[in-house]
């Protein structure tokens, strides 16, 4: 058996160079795509923040856009003003493109840089007042009427004669419907402008809605105290109205008249009898229901065929609302006036009361009224309706 060492050995094969090595492997984490050669891969790695050795030149800082960025963070942080110079022009092309979202993002950016420089830099203060006021007209247009007015503020805090701020605050004032903020606004601003003619009409306009404003919150708050002083009356007798006050102007309410401390209610009597009703506008608590009855049916109403209905033949009913399901109970005497009614039912609907008012010759139609009452009460609602 021949030995290993008398075998003739092979030779390596030598593969030729033809000038381009493959660096495939070399690209993996590295952000250079599809290296053709080792001088690219290289140049990129030279440019590299990680690989620098020394400053790089402008021209390796416009080749590289890692160093482009770096630089950009670097001149940020020597100075903020002037990098928010730039967020300013950013932000006024946006402005005027409409893209006002978009700049109040670009505004807000330099607010952010500015406000830790205000208190000692008088540049930075300026400048701070500017992008409020530009951020400011940006809210303005999108209909951010309160946004835009807090940052006309906010400029005018930077800068307290920054004449575009105070325009802006003015126009926010007056849509705000804040006249009496607008005119002194205004003035302040025609103090410094010249006497601005669209600020003097401005003025002038916010005048005359202040006026109007201030005489309808007087009317306002006349009648709130009118529904005070009804609604502690009210109470002071132990009644307790379950509905709130009406919201409607014509609703008809009860009346206190302080100097004689009596209430007046408005009052529907309902006729089940004939399924008729009338309506008081003013009905004196201190009045009895048989002086009321007596003037109303003085002459025999028309609908009152057999002529039961006279003011000594009727007899009053009220709804319990303290009861469940509700009932009619009967006043027992009409000469019962209506704040002593009011103090036996304790609990009513609402600022309107009801009454029902049944002959008390007809016994049976009594009886009925009362077990049929809620009966009775829901086709008199339909009556009202229909009417």
């Amino acid at each position: 058996m021949a030995s290993s060492e008398n075998q003739p050995k092979e030779e390596a094969k030598v593969t030729p160079y033809d000038g381009v090595e493959d660096v495939s492997h070399l690209n993996e984490g590295v952000t250079l795509k599809h290296s053709k050669n080792v001088e690219d891969l290289l140049e990129y790695l030279r440019l590299h923040p990680l690989f620098l050795q020394k400053q790089p030149t402008p021209e390796e800082i416009e080749k590289s856009t890692l160093l482009q960025a770096l630089t950009a963070l670097k001149y940020d942080e020597d100075d903020p003003v002037a990098y928010c110079e730039e967020l300013k022009e950013e932000g006024n092309d946006l402005f005027k493109k409409k893209k006002y979202k978009d700049a109040i993002v670009s505004y807000t950016d330099a607010i952010k840089r500015l406000t830790p420089l205000t208190s000692s830099n008088p540049l930075a203060s300026d400048l701070a007042a500017v992008f409020y006021t530009n951020r400011a007209a940006s809210h303005y247009y999108l209909g951010n009427r309160r946004s835009a007015m807090l940052d006309a503020t906010e400029a005018l805090k930077c800068k307290p004669d920054h004449l575009k701020a105070l325009n802006r605050l003015c126009l926010c004032f007056y849509e705000l419907e804040y006249y009496e903020d607008c005119v002194r606004t205004c003035e302040v601003t025609l103090a410094l402008s010249n006497d601005d003619p669209k600020i003097s009409n401005l003025k002038a306009e916010a005048g005359k809605k202040l006026k109007i404003k201030l005489r309808n919150e007087r009317k306002e708050n006349l009648k709130q105290q009118k529904i005070n002083a009804v609604q502690n009356a009210i109470q002071n007798r132990g009644v307790k109205v379950r509905s709130k006050w009406p919201d409607e102007s014509f609703a008809a309410v009860p009346v206190f008249d302080s100097a004689s401390n009596s209430l007046s209610w408005p009052i529907t009597f309902f006729y089940p009898a004939y399924m008729e009703c009338d309506f008081i506008e003013s009905f004196d608590e201190n009045c009895n229901f048989y002086d009321q009855l007596l003037v109303m049916f003085e002459t025999p109403a028309p609908w009152d065929s057999s002529n039961t209905h006279t003011a000594d033949n009727l007899v009053v009913y009220y709804e319990d609302m303290t009861e469940i399901p509700r009932k009619a109970v009967m006043i027992k005497s009409t000469k019962t006036t209506l704040r002593e009614a009011l103090k036996l039912q304790q609990v009513v609907e609402d600022y309107h009361l009801n009454y029902f008012v049944l002959p008390k010759s007809n016994s049976k139609l009594n009886e009925s009224f009362v077990e049929n009452f809620l009966k009775f009460k829901s086709k008199f609602r339909e009556i009202l309706h229909s009417k």
